[in-house]
């Protein structure tokens, strides 16, 4: 997983790194006037509060992350991925259990 950090008047907001439109890396883009990240392949524009696209040719907003600085150590809330059900295998497993 990449994301891309941006400070916006102090306030630090992470993305996903990747754009949506091309996977063009977000962390290397330009930030703009106000609270927007623009990719470096095809300058598609996002508001990196709310994810939303605001110039294309992205359609799709980018994921945005809940971040808090502490100690002066930036953190980021990532999703938790789910835990892969395990399988059983029908080799050593009877029917009663054992």
């Amino acid at each position: 997983m990449r994301l891309a950090l941006v400070n916006h008047d102090g306030v630090i907001c992470a993305v996903d790194g990747d754009c949506p439109h091309a996977g063009g890396p977000l962390g290397e883009g330009q930030p703009g006037s106000g609270c927007v990240l623009a990719c470096p392949w095809h300058e598609a524009v996002f508001d990196v509060t709310s994810g939303a696209p605001l110039r294309g040719p992205a359609r799709k907003p980018v994921r945005t992350y809940q971040v808090r600085v502490a100690d002066g150590v930036v953190q980021v809330a990532l999703p938790m991925e789910p835990t892969p059900a395990k399988r059983m295998d029908p080799t050593t497993h009877d029917r009663k259990g054992t």
